[in-house]
C-alpha cells in the first residue's frame, strides 16, 4: 500500500468518524441516536486501526502525533479527556500553560488523536454548560454546585469510556478480524500495540516523563454530584454504568 493510498483511507475514514460524532453531538437526536453514533464512530477508527496492523508492516503507516487542547484548570476537564484518549487509542497527559490554563494532549496516530480532541472538547463544553444550567433550575444550589455537577459528570464519562472500551475488546475476541496476511487480531492487542507505541513516541520524539498527579477537587454538594453522574450518563456515550471513580491523570514532568 503506498502512502498516498493510506492517506486516502485515513482521511475517509476520519471523515465517517466526524460524520457519526456530529450526529452523536446533536441535541435533537434521541439518547439511542446518539449512543448508536458514538459507537459507530469507535467501531469505524477500531477497524482503521486494525487494518493499519498490516500496513505498518509495508511504507504507508499513518504518522503519529501529539494534538494540543487548551482549557481552564479544572481536574474535572483532565478526568473527562483521560477517558476519551483512552477508548480512541491514544496517551494522554497535560501541561499547565499560562495561568489557571492547561493544556490537554492526546499522543496516537493521526485520525485517533483528532477524534479524541474533538470529542474531548465537545464533551467539556456540555458538561460546562449543562452544570450552569443545572445550577439555575436548582430550588438550592451552594457555591460548589457547578464544580461538584461537573466532577459527578466527568468521573461518569470517564467509567463509560472504560466499559466501552472493554466490550469493544471483548466482543472482537469472540469474533476475531483477520488480516490481509492471515493473521488473526483482535481490538485488544491493538489497543496493546497503540499504548506501546505511543508510549515509545513520548520517550523518543517528545522526551517526555510522565508522573501521576491526583486530583484536588472536592465535591461537598452531592445532590450536584449526582445529578452530575445522571448527566454523565447521558451525554452522547454508551449505556449506562453505575458507581463513581477517583481517577488519577497524567502530568508532564518535563518538557
Amino acid at each position: 500500500m503506498s502512502a498516498a493510498t493510506n492517506g486516502n483511507d485515513q482521511a475517509r475514514a476520519l471523515e465517517r468518524v466526524r460524520k457519526m460524532l456530529a450526529l452523536a453531538n446533536d441535541a435533537g437526536a434521541s439518547e439511542g441516536e446518539r449512543d448508536n453514533a458514538l459507537r459507530m464512530a469507535h467501531a469505524t477508527l477500531a477497524k482503521h486501526n486494525l487494518s493499519l496492523v498490516d500496513v505498518d508492516n509495508r511504507t504507508g503507516s499513518e504518522k503519529r502525533v501529539d494534538l494540543g487542547l487548551e482549557t481552564l484548570c479544572w481536574p474535572w476537564m483532565r478526568t473527562t479527556a483521560h477517558g476519551v484518549a483512552e477508548l480512541f487509542f491514544c496517551k494522554y497527559f497535560f501541561v499547565r500553560t499560562r495561568k489557571n490554563y492547561v493544556k490537554h494532549y492526546f499522543v496516537g496516530r493521526l485520525s485517533n488523536a483528532t477524534t479524541a480532541s474533538e470529542l474531548s472538547q465537545y464533551v467539556i463544553d456540555s458538561i460546562a454548560k449543562e452544570a450552569v444550567r443545572a445550577k439555575r433550575d436548582a430550588v438550592y444550589a451552594g457555591p460548589d454546585f457547578v464544580v461538584s455537577f461537573c466532577k459527578g459528570a466527568a468521573h461518569k464519562v470517564n467509567l463509560r469510556c472504560t466499559e466501552l472500551r472493554a466490550e469493544a475488546e471483548r466482543a472482537s475476541q469472540m469474533a476475531p478480524t483477520v488480516s490481509a496476511t492471515g493473521t488473526s487480531l483482535v481490538l485488544a492487542s491493538v489497543y496493546k500495540t497503540e499504548l506501546a507505541a505511543n508510549s515509545n513516541y513520548l520517550k523518543d520524539v517528545l522526551k517526555v516523563k510522565l508522573k501521576s498527579s491526583s486530583s484536588r477537587e472536592r465535591s461537598s454538594s452531592s445532590d450536584a454530584y449526582y445529578r452530575g453522574a445522571a448527566f454523565g450518563a447521558s451525554v452522547s456515550l454508551n449505556r449506562q454504568v453505575s458507581g463513581a471513580a477517583k481517577m488519577k491523570s497524567l502530568q508532564q514532568s518535563q518538557l
